[in-house]
């Protein structure tokens, strides 16, 4: 016949082993995930920031080129197109520059257009 052995009694002064965490190492865990997600989450930052910055400027050379295309095509079928003169050397009056006065006024300066 088979007989049953009866289980051991634990008494509540013996010690138990149980598999687990303790304290200090559920703060020390606790620590190295906060200092963890901290880091990542500059680095994000950094990396968001760059990312709008390049998108910015993306968009700021997108909008320059055509604005230059538009102004090339206007320019390309014009029949008319004012270019700067160049310094008369004889004179010390700057002739590229084109001012326009209300009323007229005359150049400064020794230029032998100035009438």
């Amino acid at each position: 016949m088979n007989t049953i052995k009866p289980q051991a009694v634990r008494n509540n002064s013996q010690v138990s082993n149980q598999d687990g965490f303790t304290l200090v190492e559920l703060l020390a865990a606790t620590t190295f995930a906060a200092l963890l997600i901290v880091g990542l989450g500059g680095i994000v930052g950094q990396i968001t920031t760059a990312r709008d910055t390049v998108q910015d400027r993306n968009d700021l050379t997108r909008q320059a080129r055509f604005a230059m295309d538009q102004m090339v095509r206007i320019v390309r079928h014009s029949p008319r197109l004012l270019l700067p003169l160049m310094d008369n050397p004889a004179t010390d009056w700057s002739e590229h520059v084109r001012e326009q006065t209300i009323p007229a006024s005359t150049p400064e300066g020794s230029s032998t257009f100035a009438t």
